[in-house]
């Protein structure tokens, strides 16, 4: 994939999920972590919120991370590619996938934890191992489902 079909892609990806964020409703997960939830996510929800601008609001940090983790991705991407357009394709399979592009455009904790395991694999890719365990102690902080990431990351140090 040629450089300028990937930006392109990448554009029209960001109006489809502009488009999606503002014309989809809140659902009922959302309204219950955005009144009932006191975590990291209802405190990002209502944070957003503040902006007042409608849907778009509370979902503003979600919509960040989402990119943000198209970022790392495409980052870690060319850690692992020696070509380019086999980083523009793999970043843009990544970018299509459904659990992402669902995950960006709703409210959603899994959006949180995507880019910080995608930053801890980055990070450990490059050296920077002082950086790990205060990625890790946010994993365990947000959500209580990343224990399977230290469970992982066990089994890779011992083998």
């Amino acid at each position: 994939m040629k450089k300028q079909y990937f930006f392109l892609a990448l554009f029209l990806y960001a109006i489809a999920v502009f488009y999606l964020v503002i014309t989809t409703p809140i659902t009922a997960h959302e309204a219950k972590i955005l009144y009932t939830s006191d975590d990291i996510e209802g405190t990002l929800m209502r944070w957003g919120d503040s902006f007042g601008v409608g849907f778009i609001g509370f979902r503003v940090f979600f919509i960040f991370f989402g990119f943000l983790s198209i970022g790392l991705f495409y980052e870690l991407s060319r850690h692992y590619f020696q070509k380019n357009k086999d980083v523009y394709l793999s970043t843009l399979i990544f970018m299509l996938l459904p659990g992402i592009l669902t995950a960006t455009t709703l409210a959603n904790v899994a959006i949180l934890v995507l880019p910080l395991v995608l930053l801890f694999v980055l990070l450990y890719e490059k050296g920077y191992y002082l950086l790990l365990p205060p990625i890790m102690l946010a994993l365990f902080f947000i959500h209580e489902a990343s224990i399977i990431f230290f469970v992982g990351v066990l089994f890779y140090s011992v083998t």
